[in-house]
């Protein structure tokens, strides 16, 4: 899991202390021959959830290097960031979890209302926890991919919508939902 390193920019730092790696835990009940269990969420953020993509425009001090690109660093989805432990915590599994096509398939995302009225969206991956190549029992990754506020002249990228339960226990199962 990546810790993010602070920005700089004309005298004023950065911080990320915020996006720091996280745990909780959700119970899924019995299903068919699956016992009940308490199940190990690991959270992490990448830094599309702070940047967004790089233009020759922009001026080289907001330049921030990811883990294998160069972005720019985004104020707004910074500052909008700090919302993302909140919003993808324990208080996830109560909420409904939208599904949206993405090239690399089927992403999940979570919105909530900003102060201004705008959507801010998390986007996120599941998967079960490996360590050292191996699986860790009772425990998957929620990856942060990226978070922004949702351009309202767009349609919603929504193509169905779920509990994060059904989500955990695909990713117990190594399947994924279908919308």
């Amino acid at each position: 899991m990546t810790i993010w390193t602070d920005h700089t920019h004309e005298e004023q730092t950065y911080t990320f202390t915020h996006l720091v790696p996280f745990n909780f835990a959700i119970q899924l009940a019995a299903k068919g021959n699956l016992p009940a269990r308490t199940v190990h969420i690991h959270v992490s953020f990448r830094c599309h959830t702070f940047t967004r993509n790089w233009s020759a425009a922009d001026l080289p001090q907001w330049r921030y290097l990811g883990t294998n690109e160069m972005r720019t660093f985004d104020l707004e989805r910074y500052t909008h960031s700090f919302q993302l432990p909140t919003i993808l915590g324990a208080s996830l599994a109560g909420r409904y979890i939208e599904f949206a096509s993405d090239k690399n398939g089927i992403s999940s995302y979570v919105t909530i209302e900003t102060e201004e009225g705008k959507k801010y969206a998390a986007f996120f991956d599941v998967r079960k926890l490996r360590d050292a190549n191996r699986e860790v029992p009772n425990a998957v990754s929620l990856d942060c991919k990226s978070a922004y506020v949702l351009d309202p002249d767009k349609p919603h990228p929504g193509v169905g919508r779920v509990r994060l339960n059904t989500i955990v226990g695909h990713a117990m199962r190594g399947t994924r939902p279908h919308p």
